[in-house]
């Protein structure tokens, strides 16, 4: 495991310093390649760091922007991921961004068009942010849904796969865990002490890996960030 924990008291501290990482990271990223590619959640918790970002005078018209999952709904749908990064942080710059969704009428049948579309992309991602559920989940993929064996599967070049969580309504579309893990720095954020038990728990079950997350946690192939707050 190569991780790196970071803790603070409250978020405006950790915003603060995840800003700068981004910061950093994204403006060495620009000057060896002269592009650079972001694999960001959707969810409550990041917006704040969005709305931050959006504020900050870089040039961001070289920076590409991804989710790690989408909801299958219209990019105008309040659950959407698409529709929280663009009024939290894409209408606001010029960053470039590639959606998940498509005009399919389902996830399953929209998988195949967003693959194609995700082999354009220049992997390793740059930066990759992940949240984490209290179900130990990350992106979409849910700990009981019947595709995460397959998702979960490191030998598969599949980049995307459809998603359909238990007890959910809402079909999705997620990285797989070789897409997510195919990046130069994985960024944990945590917000919660319920979240920090389940994080450690995770993280001392090399033995038993069981949820998504210790499948993040017990990897080699990429260096991990953990910023969490009460």
């Amino acid at each position: 495991m190569m991780i790196n924990e970071h803790l603070f008291t409250d978020y405006e501290e950790l915003q603060i310093a995840l800003t700068e990482r981004f910061i950093s990271t994204l403006s060495k990223a620009l000057v060896d390649n002269g592009h650079a590619v972001v694999a960001v959640p959707g969810g409550a918790t990041p917006v704040p760091l969005f709305q931050t970002l959006a504020k900050q005078d870089f040039d961001w018209s070289n920076i590409t922007f991804m989710l790690t999952d989408e909801r299958w709904v219209k990019n105008t749908h309040s659950d959407s991921n698409e529709n929280l990064l663009r009024r939290h942080f894409l209408d606001a710059t010029q960053a470039r961004f590639i959606p998940l969704k498509s005009e399919a009428s389902t996830a399953s049948e929209g998988q195949e068009i967003t693959e194609k579309k995700l082999q354009h992309i220049l992997f390793p991602t740059d930066i990759c942010l992940l949240g984490m559920g209290e179900d130990g989940h990350i992106a979409s993929l849910f700990p009981e849904a019947p595709e995460l064996v397959k998702a979960l599967d490191m030998q598969s070049k599949q980049l995307c796969i459809a998603i359909t969580p238990p007890n959910m309504e809402q079909e999705r579309l997620s990285l797989t865990l070789n897409a997510l893990l195919n990046t130069r720095q994985l960024i944990l954020l945590i917000k919660g002490d319920k979240k920090r038990k389940i994080y450690l728990e995770a993280k001392d079950a090399a033995d038993n890996i069981i949820s998504p997350i210790g499948h993040i946690l017990h990897q080699s192939q990429a260096p991990i960030d953990v910023y969490w707050t009460a």
